[in-house]
Order: C-alpha cells, then sequence, then structure tokens
C-alpha cells in the first residue's frame, strides 16, 4: 500500500509533451489510446505503453518500496544504484 503521496506525468506515446500530472490512488478521464507515464519517485519509473481503452478503468500498479539502512562509524559518503537490465535490438542482454 502507498502511503505517500506520488504523482504520475503522462505523456501520448511516442511524444515528449506532458499531458497532465496526476496524483496517486486518483481517477481521471483521458482520450483512448497509448500512454507512457512517469512516477515522480526517486528512482523514477517509466511505465511505457500504457493502453487506455474506451469506457474501462485502467489500474497501474508500482512495486512497494524498498527499504536500505547503512550504518557506519565515521561520517562517510554514499550512494544508491538501481540496476536496469537492456535489451537491445540484437538480442542482447546487459
Amino acid at each position: 500500500m502507498i502511503t505517500e503521496t506520488y504523482n504520475v506525468l503522462s505523456e501520448k506515446k511516442g511524444t515528449d509533451k506532458t499531458l497532465h500530472v496526476q496524483k496517486f490512488n486518483t481517477s481521471e478521464k483521458y482520450i483512448c489510446g497509448d500512454y507512457d507515464l512517469e512516477v515522480l519517485c526517486l528512482p523514477r519509473m517509466i511505465l511505457e505503453d500504457v493502453n487506455i481503452a474506451q469506457s474501462k478503468t485502467t489500474t497501474v500498479q508500482i512495486p512497494n518500496p524498498g527499504i536500505a539502512t547503512i550504518k557506519m562509524q565515521s561520517p562517510s559518503y554514499g550512494s544508491l544504484y538501481v540496476e536496469k537490465k537492456i535489451m537491445y535490438s540484437h538480442g542482447f542482454i546487459i
């Protein structure tokens, strides 16, 4: 269950123009078609090809957040990264 308030940017598929900013756990009406969604959290999540059909409700779910606890003996610098697998057109997965 998401207890924080996230916003989602919606773009018509194939464009970079933001059509709407919507809060999570709310309903909005959209024109039928395919959309790319960007969840404004850290790290950002991109959901591509979300299809909105006529007279239907489309529910989009995201994974629950994780928790990282880092304890250090002295003040230090650190970073957290997200590892993503990318498929290229020639079939290799990195």
